[in-house]
């Protein structure tokens, strides 16, 4: 059984599916302390993108680790990239990068 927040039914009835601890596994809060008991999938210290545009926003598009957990209701992803605020103004170039 899993917990689907998406889904309109799974907040009727009598039997739940909640995760098993009174916490989620992971806070969505841009700190890494919940992560550091999860080893990452994939780790690379050095090089560029797999494809380069050479448009200024190549370091935001090189990955450096993945890492991946669940619990009950939720799959948790964290991508690190080189640096995420390319050009330095300050915000992350979200309309710049695709991951």
């Amino acid at each position: 059984m899993w917990l689907n927040v998406l889904d309109p039914e799974e907040s009727y009835g009598i039997l739940a599916a909640r995760p098993g601890e009174t916490r989620w596994k992971i806070t969505i809060d841009g700190r890494t302390d919940d992560w550091k008991d999860v080893p990452p999938l994939f780790t690379r210290r050095a090089g560029g993108p797999e494809h380069p545009f050479k448009d200024g926003y190549d370091r935001a598009r090189t990955l450096r680790g993945l890492t991946v957990t669940s619990d009950e209701a939720y799959l948790y992803i964290r991508l690190d990239v080189d640096r995420l605020d390319a050009d330095g103004d300050g915000s992350p170039d979200w309309g710049k990068v695709a991951y």
